[in-house]
């Protein structure tokens, strides 16, 4: 079996390619490495496949600045800036890649993350009665799960959030549960804040955060 060399990458996701699903993603991932001539490690077996793994998925149609995901080489990389400018030159619009480097942390100790969710539903009247909501000791909103809806608190899973006016709305923006054990959806966030499901708003995930609440890296 050939040595594995692992590689950690940080990549942006915006525009119109926020529609495509985790699992489209994974595959674009795939097609982009090979594209660029990068030197996989795959797994042996029956059915072999490279090592690509997440810091944490986006939902579809949100937004991610600076996303993480690890891969694995057959060959050391020593220049980190030539890999992003190769795979950047096959790469569609709006996925980028910013650098790369060897990890030296798991990916399990991601724990929070921020985003800027932008509610197209509210005006500045709306902000006292959602700061309100969110600063309640409890929130509760309805959460998908399967074919059936569940209640859900947010409330603990909200680590801080501000709000202000916006051009187009409200801006939100929150620290959030987004670890192993637990994820908060800030589409619940914006749901929570105005007291009802399905709210119109835009989600961009700005870092991923560990349990000090430093960024991930």
């Amino acid at each position: 079996m050939p040595e594995k060399f692992k590689l950690r990458l940080e990549f942006e996701k915006t525009g119109r390619i926020r529609f495509i699903s985790h699992l489209d993603l994974l595959r674009v991932m795939q097609r982009l490495f090979k594209r660029a001539g990068v030197p996989l490690w795959h797994s042996e077996g029956f059915n072999p496949h490279p090592y690509i793994a997440f810091g944490q998925p986006l939902s579809l149609g949100h937004e991610g600045c600076f996303e993480i995901v690890d891969t694995a080489l057959t060959e050391e990389c020593t220049d980190f800036d030539g890999l992003c400018d190769r795979i950047n030159a096959v790469a569609p619009e709006g996925l980028v890649m910013h650098r790369a480097w060897v990890p030296e942390r798991p990916l399990k100790e991601i724990i929070y993350a921020d985003y800027e969710t932008l509610v197209y539903d509210a005006t500045t009247e709306d902000i006292p009665i959602m700061q309100e909501r969110l600063s309640a000791g409890s929130c509760v909103v309805e959460k998908k799960s399967g074919k059936k809806f569940v209640e859900l608190d947010i409330i603990p899973l909200i680590r801080s959030f501000s709000m202000e006016a916006a051009e187009e709305g409200v801006l939100i923006r929150s620290r959030v549960a987004c670890g192993p054990a637990k994820v908060l959806n800030p589409q619940y966030v914006a749901d929570g804040a105005l007291g009802r499901r399905g709210v119109s708003a835009r989600h961009r995930r700005m870092h991923l955060l560990d349990a000090e609440e430093n960024i991930f890296c």
